[in-house]
């Protein structure tokens, strides 16, 4: 039985296309490993869904952040893997960081090893932290990503944007599909906060981080008319920032982050889905995340900022895309719903769903695996 160590820079708790393409490995015969990064009271070996999750734990962790010792955590992570995992037959890199590691581990110790690069935004154009430590993510995936035995993304003008800006053949996309599932109808956000049964609710789920669009609409929510609400759904560092935001607001409701078997349920408990990532780089330009198809799936219609990537794939049969976001955009979003047949509406959404689903999706992926 091959071996995947499937590398992630984050602690593997919501990382749902991370977890599909495990679990389709997995059932595909081959033996996964998740390598992820330790936080808090998670444990640190578990088996999540499944699959093997193994957390590793820095002492350099508490280092401060700047860019002098993010090269110690880098190199200690570097050896952690090495040790653990050059005996495995496959790397599965998403992230730009880890690339060079599992690149250098191939050169140094198991030159069988094969690296399959999966970039999940388009990284040499990401927004970062600072404008240096942006251009150390270009200048180590321009050093290292002709290395990799194969490339993926998850659009295809990201993929594009990747073959002109390295002059590469053009990397296979494997879309952030969710399975295909019937999700019937639920009821979760009336049943956990005060929502009336005529107000409509315009969900957002996904990270709570800046660029997002969370703030905007919390904003757009403060002269939003009393039948509509607003639901985030999830996690991320700007969390409470949101939550001061919103505090004393009775139509914007915050709830935590819940596991991929249930995510669906919660979906199909909003009306409409919003896809808010503000365009400040061409790597947000061309996003189409996980979210877009999670809310698809569950039946309903999207409200997108204007963005390449959700232009270039979705319908307008079911997607309004808005150039702001505020109130009036909101609104007029809405009433343009409202103005639908809604059995066509529903077939729309259907029929895009039974074509759109991690079900067909990951034959792409194990085709990548095979041929690699």
């Amino acid at each position: 039985m091959k071996k995947v160590a499937i590398l992630v820079f984050n602690n593997f708790t919501h990382d749902n296309r991370v977890l599909r393409e495990g679990l389709s490995l997995k059932g595909a015969g081959y033996d996964v490993q998740i390598v992820a990064l330790h936080e808090g009271d998670l444990p640190k070996k578990e088996i999540k869904n499944g699959l093997k999750v193994d957390r590793l734990s820095l002492i350099s962790r508490g280092l401060p952040k700047s860019i002098f010792f993010q090269i110690f955590k880098w190199v200690e992570l570097f050896i952690l893997i090495a040790k653990r995992y050059r005996k495995t037959d496959y790397f599965h890199v998403c992230d730009v960081l880890p690339l060079p590691m599992a690149i250098w581990t191939k050169r140094l110790f198991n030159r069988s090893i094969k690296v399959i690069y999966d970039a999940h935004e388009m990284e040499f154009q990401k927004n970062t932290s600072s404008k240096r430590y942006g251009q150390l993510i270009a200048w180590l995936e321009d050093k290292h990503l002709r290395r990799a035995d194969a490339i993926m993304t998850v659009t295809d003008p990201i993929a594009e944007a990747y073959k002109e800006h390295y002059n590469i053949e053009k990397p296979a996309v494997i879309h952030n599909f969710p399975f295909k599932q019937e999700v019937g109808s639920h009821n979760k956000f009336r049943e956990r906060f005060p929502i009336r049964a005529d107000q409509r609710i315009l969900l957002y789920q996904g990270t709570i981080s800046p660029n997002r669009g969370c703030e905007q609409l919390v904003e757009a929510f403060r002269h939003m008319p009393d039948h509509v609400v607003l639901v985030l759904l999830g996690y991320g560092p700007i969390w409470n920032k949101i939550k001061d935001l919103s505090a004393g607001m009775d139509n914007v409701f915050m709830h935590e982050a819940v596991g991929m078997n249930e995510l669906l349920q919660y979906t199909s408990s909003a009306d409409f889905g919003a896809y808010s990532v503000i365009n400040t780089n061409p790597s947000h330009d061309y996003s189409l995340g996980n979210k877009v198809f999670e809310y698809l799936m569950a039946g309903l219609p999207v409200i997108s900022t204007n963005l390449k990537g959700v232009r270039a794939f979705l319908k307008e049969d079911f997607t309004v895309f808005i150039d702001d976001i505020n109130t009036d955009s909101l609104n007029k979003a809405i009433q343009h719903f409202d103005s639908l047949d809604r059995v066509k509406l529903e077939k729309d959404i259907k029929d895009f769903t039974d074509y759109a689903n991690w079900d067909k999706e990951q034959q792409k992926l194990l085709n990548i695996y095979e041929n690699a």
